[in-house]
């Protein structure tokens, strides 16, 4: 497959992630640009020299990067997840170096640090962690970059694929629910049946977030219920100071010490981990309780038994336990100032709810549409595509009437869980227009309002693959799950795609004969170059070698060459060849580029085997050799073959074709390669689905067989006729005007399919169809 994104540089960290467990080094480095600073600024709170810095910096890497290659490691929150790999690092180099320190200054072994209660701040650390572990990874990731490093949301927009507005309006949530599960982690966990429904509302109610009927229950259930209201007076108390213990037990002992060293982040400007450190006199974390906040928050980012993170919301907010609030409250509400002395014994007074300037309210459901189709079949035994479409139906903004539309919001990034049928698996890597597939997902950024996305799934199918449907489930922050699932699941024939993507494409096909008919007389020249009526069955045929052939093939072997053009990079390359004879042992062509000094050997990638009927022993071998062929700009290509490859005689024959997908500018279209070796008797018919979206099209054809003097081999693209009433009439395109091949169809040709399905027919003239390549668009 060929990724058609953009340069990694613009992708989100979730899309960077998921591309270098697909193996992207290139992708890594763009993550380590991005995060390098904070990593050091964390380091040098630990180690004091600049070369320890520098040291455990890399070696934090390193080891991140070899957990993601093995699979693990974060999906999206990869700075917070960095940050507490250098922390464990530096907690292993503590313990193995054990390192003394003298020194004459008795205030270092005597700070004067006030006292902390270390089993209380352990536990405040627990349930902060255990709150954090219930979000989702994309809030945890807002909330660490806008909360504890104090980004703005401008800042953080290109690391999450969203716009600014869509990270303030995130962070507002997700604030707002650690806030509620924070609460709700100091409630006991298995309270009396007549109490379970007030308390699993008190955290929100405290936050002011029920409804105006759940708040007056609540509160009827308190003035009655004392124990409910002690739990209710404590939960106040720890909502005055619930701001300080963030970022402690989010960074530990280091917390002050990491964001005082972040500039624009020092100071109160630290958004809600930045004013922490002020509650009951908790200006550094002590050793133990730092530790234990440190592991939680390792545990949590490194996938260790902790409370599963919520799956994301299927609508505007995600579904808890807590009721959401009626009003939303103010992006970062200030704590209350009344000390817990002074709250009345009856109740305690309610904050009134504000409504925040900024961020926007919370959008509706995004109410995308997705498509999962096969390209062309699935083949057991064979790689495949999938083909997933994505639209988002909403207005871009404008105006209509005289006044301006407003813009829907658009999805968040989109995330794509694929299932697979038994013996089914998706390969690693991009996927095009932004998607990065790893293990059984995909994903990409965020999908704007009016736009449409189209990822192309490669997947490898086993000989023994079940036949059920692939199938799809789509989930995005701001946009409604929808589960998809294919029209058709595994088939034993058909025609899979070896190659698909959109791109400004092109085709470009050329081949010529390996077979021809014997001996220099004039009959086979006249024959050769179409001033003969005449085919392969009525000359004994033999190995073909051109008299210009450049030197260098092995002694005896066929060789010939077509002239193709290329206009453009080439996008995906491969070098057919087929003829009468057993499947040889090894099927080797050799392959010389335009311009190039030698002949390179292929092997062949698969081989195809057919016979009985109206054919005797014939095969196709083929190999991709876009690599071989990427820089070429065209000219005259050579293919050589051993001269056992073939075996002549009357009705034998023997070629090669090549087959190129090419970025000729222009508009965006689909294209595809299916792969094929179908053999066409007298009087039969073949059909296969195809892939394509509407358009005009063009057709890449290999075929191998055909006779000129015997017309009825037919081929309809979506209903649509294609190269007449004799399509496999022994032309190549690469060969001179007129030029009789013998055997050996290889041609570009227009087409205006209606539907996607090919269809294949011999009347009078048995052939095989080989390859079939299709453009369509534009898009």
């Amino acid at each position: 497959m060929t990724d058609f994104s953009a340069d990694s540089a613009q992708a989100s960290d979730a899309e960077l992630i998921a591309a270098v467990r697909g193996g992207d080094t290139a992708a890594y480095e763009s993550l380590y640009r991005r995060h390098v600073e904070a990593a050091r600024r964390m380091t040098r709170t630990l180690v004091p020299d600049p070369a320890d810095v520098e040291d455990l910096v890399a070696e934090a890497f390193a080891k991140l990067l070899a957990t993601l290659e093995e699979g693990g490691g974060p999906e999206s929150a990869f700075r917070p997840y960095l940050l507490t790999t250098i922390r464990r690092l530096f907690y292993d180099r503590t313990r193995r170096v054990r390192r003394e320190s003298v020194t004459g200054d008795p205030e270092a072994h005597d700070p004067g640090v006030p006292f902390v209660d270390t089993a209380v701040q352990g536990m405040e650390y627990t349930f902060v962690a255990r709150a954090f572990a219930r979000l989702p990874e994309h809030w945890q990731t807002v909330l660490w970059h806008t909360e504890v490093e104090g980004e703005n949301p401008a800042d953080v927009a290109p690391l999450m694929g969203l716009t600014p507005n869509g990270v303030a309006a995130m962070a507002y949530r997700a604030r707002e629910r650690l806030r509620q599960y924070y609460l709700q982690e100091h409630i006991a966990a298995d309270p009396d049946d007549e109490c379970r429904w007030s308390i699993e509302r008190l955290g929100a109610h405290v936050r002011s977030g029920l409804s105006r009927r759940d708040s007056r229950r609540v509160e009827s259930h308190l003035d009655e219920c004392r124990r409910c209201h002690l739990l209710f007076v404590e939960l106040a108390e720890v909502n005055a100071g619930m701001r300080e213990v963030l970022a402690g037990a989010l960074l530990a002992g280091s917390a002050g010490a990491y964001l005082g060293a972040g500039g624009s982040t020092a100071g109160s400007g630290l958004g809600l981990a930045g004013r922490l450190v002020r509650r009951r006199s908790v200006q550094v974390a002590a050793g133990a309780a730092a530790v234990a906040a440190a592991a939680a928050l390792v545990m949590l980012l490194a996938g260790q038994p902790v409370p599963v993170a919520e799956q994301p919301p299927p609508g505007p907010q995600a579904v808890a336990p807590l009721n959401p609030p009626a009003v939303a409250p103010p992006a970062s509400p200030a704590p209350s100032t009344v000390p817990p002395s002074t709250v009345a014994p009856s109740r305690p007074a309610t904050p009134a709810p504000v409504t925040p300037p900024s961020p926007s309210p919370t959008p509706r459901a995004v109410p995308v549409t997705a498509r999962l189709e096969p390209v062309g079949t699935l083949v057991r035994g064979r790689p495949g595509v999938l083909a997933l479409t994505v639209i988002h139906p909403g207005q871009s903004g404008g105006t209509g009437g005289g006044s301006a539309l407003p813009a829907a919001p658009d999805t968040g990034p989109l995330t794509a869980q694929v299932t697979l049928p038994r013996g089914v698996s998706l390969r690693a890597g991009p996927a095009g227009d932004g998607w990065t597939c790893a293990a059984s997902r995909c994903g990409r950024a965020a999908l704007a309002a009016g736009g449409t996305t189209r990822a192309y799934l490669p997947v490898a199918v086993s000989g023994t693959a079940g036949g059920e449907a692939p199938s799809v489930r789509l989930t995005a922050p701001r946009a409604r799950t929808v589960a998809v699932t294919a029209p058709a699941g595994v088939q034993a024939t058909g025609l899979p795609a070896v190659f698909a993507g959109t791109a400004p494409a092109a085709l470009a096909v050329g081949g010529n004969s390996l077979l021809s008919c014997g001996g220099t007389s004039r009959t086979c020249g006249d024959a050769r170059s179409g001033q003969r009526e005449a085919d392969n069955g009525d000359y004994h045929m033999t190995r073909y070698a051109d008299p210009q052939a450049p030197a260098g093939y092995p002694y005896g072997a066929a060789v010939s060459a077509a002239t193709i053009p290329v206009r453009g990079k080439v996008l995906w390359a491969g070098l057919y060849w087929s003829g009468t004879g057993p499947r040889p042992n090894e099927p080797v062509a050799r392959l010389r580029p335009p311009g190039a000094d030698g002949y390179v050997p292929v092997s062949a990638t698969r081989v195809d085997t057919a016979s009985g009927g109206d054919f005797g022993a014939v095969y196709q071998a083929w190999a991709d050799v876009t690599s071989l062929v990427r820089g070429s700009r065209g000219g005259t290509w050579w293919v050589a073959v051993d001269k056992q490859a073939f075996k002549g005689g009357y009705n034998a024959y023997g070629g090669w074709a090549l087959l190129l997908v090419v970025d000729g500018g222009g508009p965006q279209r689909t294209v595809a390669v299916f792969d094929g070796f179908t053999p066409l008797s007298r009087g039969a018919s073949y059909s296969s689905p195809l892939w394509a979206v509407p358009g005009a099209a063009s057709v890449g054809l290999v075929a191998w067989e055909g006779d000129r003097v015997l017309a009825g081999d037919r081929l309809a693209v979506g209903g649509a006729a294609v190269g007449g009433d004799n399509v496999a009439a022994g032309r190549a395109d690469g060969t001179p005007a007129g030029w009789h091949t013998l055997g050996t169809d290889a041609r570009v040709l227009p087409a205006r399919p209606r539907s996607p399905a090919l269809t294949a027919s011999a009347a009078t003239d048995a052939w095989l169809l080989g390859p079939v390549a299709l453009v369509t668009g534009p898009n």
